[in-house]
């Protein structure tokens, strides 16, 4: 049975880890972590980052991995680090 609060509704800390444990959430996290490390390193003249993703499933890593090829970028994993160059 589902952590109920008196009303009978679902407790919202129990919900909210739920949907925060989701493979969306997950892969949003993902691409903004990535997303923001590129951001900072452009604004320094680096074009190179190098970002740990081991928090994630490798499924979603490799799908990251394929989206910035897709868009122009060098992306390689080794091990639980991802290296993006541009």
């Amino acid at each position: 049975m589902p952590n109920m609060v008196a009303d009978g509704l679902l407790d919202e800390a129990v919900l909210i880890r739920k949907f925060s444990d989701m493979p969306t959430n997950a892969d949003f996290n993902m691409q903004n972590t990535v997303a923001t490390a590129i951001a900072n390193a452009a604004a320094t003249g680096v074009y190179t980052i190098t970002v740990s993703v081991a928090a994630y499933s490798n499924t979603l890593v490799q799908l990251l991995i394929k989206r910035l090829i897709d868009m122009g970028y060098t992306a390689s994993l080794s091990g639980t680090t991802l290296t993006v160059n541009w």
